[in-house]
């Protein structure tokens, strides 16, 4: 008999107070079953939590949920297999859970011109991205977008605004087209 060989994956469903931590029993060893669980904590080196053991009989992909996590802080965990053999643990991995923070998407155009849509006037949490869109009125044609006060190059009326970490200001610019007689 052997010690298990276990690795520590990667977590999902990371929250704002949550995650799922991930990790694979590859081989137990010889053994008939492999008591598996993870160790975690807000510092690398020093791991103070634990979740639940369990017993499992067979290679698998593990998966258990941590709840009542803190927003905006990073976690570290690996992935832990005893049998009779002894005790081995995964590498170390971290997630961030997410900051809870909400930005706000405010879009204008001036009177008359047209009008915007999309995500426009919602919120997104930190980090997210938004879907902004320009409808011109009768007469008139987009031109770009002002995001933040910086100018735009694309000269689509839907752009995607990414990575958001504060509110967004987003100004549409539009043209009188030309009269063709």
């Amino acid at each position: 008999m052997t010690l298990p060989n276990v690795e520590t994956r990667e977590a999902l469903n990371i929250g704002e107070e949550s995650a799922d931590l991930r990790g694979r029993l590859a081989d137990l060893g010889g053994a008939d079953e492999a008591q598996v669980w993870f160790d975690w904590g807000t510092s690398s080196r020093r791991l103070t939590n634990s979740t639940r053991s369990r017993s499992l009989s067979r290679s698998i992909t593990y998966q258990r949920g941590l709840s009542n996590l803190q927003p905006d802080t990073t976690y570290y965990y690996r992935f832990i297999g005893q049998n009779d053999a002894g005790l081995t643990a995964g590498s170390v991995n971290s997630f961030t859970t997410k900051s809870g923070e909400q930005h706000k998407i405010n879009c204008s155009v001036r009177a008359g011109e047209g009008s915007t849509g999309r995500d426009c006037g919602t919120t997104v949490e930190d980090g997210g991205s938004a879907r902004i869109g320009a409808h011109p009125a009768s007469g008139w044609e987009f031109v770009r977008w002002d995001i933040d006060g910086e100018t735009n190059t694309s000269r689509s009326a839907y752009y995607t605004v990414d990575n958001i970490t504060d509110d967004v200001d987003a100004l549409a610019f539009f043209r009188e087209e030309d009269d063709e007689d």
